[in-house]
């Protein structure tokens, strides 16, 4: 997408930069975009539209580097003629009894690890409930848990939706 926010709605996760199932990252690519979003809320200063360009500023590169290893393990996955097909079916059969399979998986690994080490995230300052100060009137503490299944959250409390 050309840009994850407009206004004072913001994209997030697949919703904002959804990467292909082969690149083995959505799930990060969301966490890490949830935790950069939170942080830039946390200190904006004139609202939430300079934290959204923040947010999309700090993690373009780390989702273009995603991206771009979701089309190399797609085109590594995929074959397009029967010939192919019949050779990548013969390699997944024999690969467990080569003696280099240790290295296709490194190779795959490191792969994935310089995805998922592809931004430096900040350090943001925790909101003061959190640190140990009295939480404001007719708000619960934060506890950094929801409640257990089948029990409401606690009066005041945020909720969430999955």
């Amino acid at each position: 997408m050309d840009r994850w926010s407009r206004g004072r709605v913001v994209l997030l996760g697949d919703a904002a930069h959804c990467a292909s199932p082969a690149s083995g990252q959505g799930t990060g690519m969301a966490l890490v975009g949830a935790y950069v979003l939170a942080g830039e809320l946390a200190v904006a200063g004139r609202g939430p539209e300079e934290a959204f360009e923040r947010y999309e500023s700090e993690l373009r590169g780390y989702v273009a580097v995603n991206h771009a290893l979701a089309e190399k393990f797609a085109k590594d996955m995929t074959a397009d003629t029967r010939r192919q097909i019949r050779f990548r079916h013969l390699m997944l059969r024999i690969l467990p009894y080569m003696p280099w399979k240790n290295l296709v998986a490194k190779k795959i690994a490191e792969d994935v690890q310089r995805g998922a080490n592809a931004i430096t995230l900040k350090d943001h300052p925790a909101p003061a409930a959190a640190i140990g100060h009295a939480p404001a009137a007719g708000h619960a503490p934060a506890t950094g848990h929801a409640p257990a299944p089948g029990h409401p959250p606690a009066a005041g409390s945020p909720t969430y939706a999955a």
